[in-house]
């Protein structure tokens, strides 16, 4: 079992994030695409929904030129 983490994406904005999870999930239960209010409230949990798979999101603690930045852990069990 390899312990070391891989990542669905690494160092995203918030902006950029929501594009990827519009790509990536297309839409969310309701219907709709995924909005900023959307993504803050899983990064507050630190955790994707579990609907969508429910991976890990990390917080990175080093800003980039000020932003900060999030990634998705990809679960082991996960085969996307």
């Amino acid at each position: 079992m390899n312990s070391e983490k891989q990542y669905l994406v690494e160092n995203l904005n918030l902006v950029s994030l929501v594009e990827w999870f519009n790509q990536y999930y297309a839409v969310k239960k309701s219907g709709e695409e995924f909005n900023v209010s959307d993504i803050q409230g899983y990064v507050c949990r630190k955790r994707v929904p579990a609907y969508l798979g429910g991976e890990e999101i990390e917080i990175n603690l080093e800003k980039v030129k000020g932003v900060r930045c999030y990634s998705i852990v990809k679960n082991e069990y996960q085969g996307k």
